[in-house]
C-alpha cells in the first residue's frame, strides 16, 4: 500500500456541533440580554449565570476547533492540519504506541456504544487522537496508520475482516 489517505468528516461531526453550538448560544442569548435591562436592582446573581454560559459557550468553541483537524496518512509520514493552518508531522519512527479505547458495555436506553477512540503516541509525551464518530474513512484511516508502522500482516486485516471493517 504506497497510498495517501486523508481524512473526510462524517455529517455527525457537523450536525453534532451545530446543535450543541446552537443550544448553548440560545440559551446564553436568554440569559444574557436581561442584564442589561433596568428592572434589576441587584443583578450579581445573574452575572454570574450570564458568566457560567458564556465560560461554557467558549469551552466547547475551543474544544470543536482542537477537534477539527484534517489528517493525512502518507507512506512517509502522518500530517495534521488544525483549523488556522499550523501542521503537524508525525513520523512513523517517533510513534511510540497505538491504542484503541472504547466503553465498554451498553450505555443508554437503546443499548448504543460510545465511538473508538485510536490514540497514537509520539515523541515526548504527545498524542493524537482519531474518534470514530468525527470520520467517514476511520477504517481506512486507521489501517493506513497500521500498514506504513508495522507493515503488511500484523493482524490487523484479519481484525477488521472478521468486525467488518475494510
Amino acid at each position: 500500500m504506497e497510498e495517501t489517505v486523508t481524512s473526510v468528516f462524517s455529517n455527525v461531526f457537523y450536525q453534532r456541533a451545530v446543535v450543541m453550538g446552537g443550544v448553548l448560544l440560545w440559551l446564553t442569548s436568554q440569559v444574557v440580554p436581561p442584564l442589561f435591562s433596568s428592572r434589576y436592582q441587584h443583578p450579581v446573581g445573574l452575572f454570574i449565570f450570564a458568566a457560567f454560559f458564556c465560560a461554557v459557550d467558549w469551552l466547547f468553541l475551543r474544544a470543536f476547533l482542537r477537534s477539527y483537524k484534517r489528517i493525512t496518512v502518507a507512506p512517509e509520514a502522518i500530517l495534521v492540519k488544525n483549523i488556522t493552518g499550523k501542521q503537524t508531522r508525525i513520523p512513523y519512527a517517533e510513534i511510540t504506541g497505538i491504542n484503541t479505547y472504547r466503553s465498554s458495555g451498553k450505555t443508554g436506553r437503546f443499548g448504543g456504544r460510545f465511538s473508538a477512540d485510536f490514540v497514537l503516541e509520539y515523541g515526548n509525551d504527545k498524542w493524537l487522537s482519531i474518534n470514530e464518530s468525527s470520520f467517514e474513512n476511520y477504517k481506512q484511516l486507521t489501517m493506513a496508520i497500521y500498514l506504513y508502522k508495522y507493515g503488511p500482516g500484523h493482524g490487523r486485516e484479519r481484525y477488521l475482516e472478521r468486525h467488518g471493517g475494510g
